[in-house]
């Protein structure tokens, strides 16, 4: 294998040296006369705006070793010792007084003598120089000839790829090469072979597919570049509702081990609502499609817990939606408790506490500011939709059903639980506003031990009357660590606020 020579040293004399970079001093060679009458006398130069950049290149090139380089030169003697500014009204001088006009004889006598020793070092190693990149040619051309797929092609070397495929050997767009686009799965470099495709004319790129499916497509004709790369999605989408399948599959197995465990210990005889503490996971089509294909997945939780002086109480993370709910088994008592935490957050907000109540009482302040947009109108019910989630698309006529649903559907005949919400959406946290009491629904259970529920509610922007089901995995693992006056119309305000401070 050839290795690449080693750059010869430049041969010096005098203060000068002569190497690959030519004639220089400090390894900075002579500036044309005119450059030193720009750099060193700008004020001569005609033109404001010409005077001002003249000055700007001064600043940036006019230091120690340029000045020095500049007077050895042009032959000019100086004190080596003297500091910067002397050195460089010396040249400057020299420059007005037309001493630079011209290289002196004898610095060409020094520079000929340098070339003429060096001469031999350099033709030895630009043979040898190009006797490497001849071999490294034949070294590229062997590997790349050898890669197997597209992708591997364009990972090596996105020029050698496009050459191949869409360019002819004099580096022109030839269409009629590779005519069908080219799909490049597993290339992560996409928006690099954006770049380099706009740089030939004619030649279309775009991208399908999600997560680690991403994949560009290449070709000449737009339609059909867009084509393949729609397939992809398609096929990409099809990939992750397997895993959300799998998944979900896992989850189930999951609640049904959990039930089988706690049924072996306990069987209610009759519904309560001390039955339904715990974490339930969640099925939900509407808050799925209505967030990004990326977020649709089965991280959906309810985790319901009893907290002194506030009752029941569900922590959920629905998506797109995250809060809490107020749960009770009579709408009148649910009514009061909601107007009773509304006062108590009220009174806390004038406190300036956005907290709510601990387990002991005492008063909490977790320290969190939801940030939003602008202040709703106060009689009228707001609920505000995340910025940064859209609606997902219908599914295309190739695309299967999904079948994430493995239980069949029960009527319920445990109990009833009711419920009211607040929270904020995911996108940038902006607090779901309730002034008319709409944020209402009820869980459904389907058994006395409080395994698993249907539940309906309306939640603001998703929509009204909203299906969900809940399916019990574990026990509660901790104490609800959110509150109702986390979401309150006063902290709606607060964010407002602050996101302007």
């Amino acid at each position: 294998m050839t290795t690449k020579p080693g750059i010869p040293p430049p041969d010096r004399k005098n203060g000068y040296a002569y190497g690959l970079d030519g004639f220089t001093v400090n390894k900075i060679g002579p500036e044309s006369p005119t450059r030193l009458n720009s750099l060193l006398l700008p004020e001569s130069i005609k033109g404001k705006r010409a005077q001002k950049a003249a000055q700007e290149d001064a600043h940036r090139i006019v230091k120690r070793p340029w000045i020095e380089a500049q007077l050895k030169h042009y032959g000019i003697r100086f004190n080596a010792k003297a500091v910067v500014s002397e050195k460089q009204a010396s040249l400057a001088k020299a420059v007005a007084d037309g001493l630079c006009s011209t290289i002196p004889e004898a610095v060409k006598s020094i520079e000929a003598d340098l070339r003429r020793s060096f001469e031999p070092k350099k033709r030895e190693y630009e043979a040898k120089l190009n006797e490497y990149n001849i071999s490294e040619a034949v070294r590229v051309n062997r590997e790349f000839a050898a890669l197997g797929s597209p992708t591997a092609e364009a990972e090596y070397s996105m020029d050698m790829f496009l050459q191949k495929y869409f360019l002819d050997e004099g580096g022109k767009p030839d269409r009629s090469k590779t005519p069908t686009p080219i799909p490049l799965p597993g290339f992560l470099q996409r928006s690099q072979m954006h770049a380099a495709a706009e740089c030939v004319p004619g030649l279309q790129t775009h991208s399908g597919g999600q997560g680690d499916d991403r994949t560009i497509v290449v070709g000449w004709d737009r339609s059909a570049v867009w084509r393949v790369a729609g397939q992809v999605a398609e096929q990409s989408a099809l990939k992750q509702q397997d895993v959300e399948e799998a998944e979900w599959d896992k989850l189930m197995q999951r609640h049904e081990a959990f039930v089988a465990q706690a049924r072996s210990r306990y069987r209610a005889d009759e519904f309560s609502i001390y039955e339904i503490g715990g974490v339930y996971v969640i099925e939900c089509e509407e808050m799925g499609s209505y967030s990004s294909a990326e977020s649709y997945n089965n991280d959906m939780r309810l985790k319901i817990a009893e907290r002194n002086l506030d009752g029941w109480v569900g922590m959920f993370d629905f998506g797109v939606l995250e809060g809490i709910m107020l749960l009770d088994e009579s709408k009148e008592n649910l009514a009061l408790r909601v107007e009773s935490l509304d006062r108590k957050s009220d009174e806390y907000d004038d406190e300036d506490v956005l907290g709510g109540e601990t387990d002991d009482g005492s008063l909490e302040d977790d320290g969190s500011e939801e940030d939003d947009g602008s202040q709703p109108d106060a009689n009228e019910n707001t609920s505000t939709a995340p910025s940064q989630k859209r609606k997902a698309s219908p599914p295309s006529p190739t695309s299967r059903p999904h079948k994430k649903q493995k239980k069949p559907q029960l009527k319920p005949n445990g109990g009833t639980v009711f419920l009211q919400w607040r929270g904020a959406e995911t996108g940038e946290g902006v607090i779901q506003i309730d002034n008319s009491n709409e944020h209402v629904g009820q869980l459904d259970f389907c058994d006395n031990d409080g395994f698993e529920f249907e539940g309906v509610a309306d939640f603001g922007f998703v929509g009204r009357k909203i299906r969900f089901h809940g399916y019990k995995v574990q026990s509660m693992d901790g104490p609800a660590t959110r509150f109702w006056g986390d979401y309150s119309g006063a902290a709606y305000e607060r964010a407002r606020v602050g996101r302007w401070r």
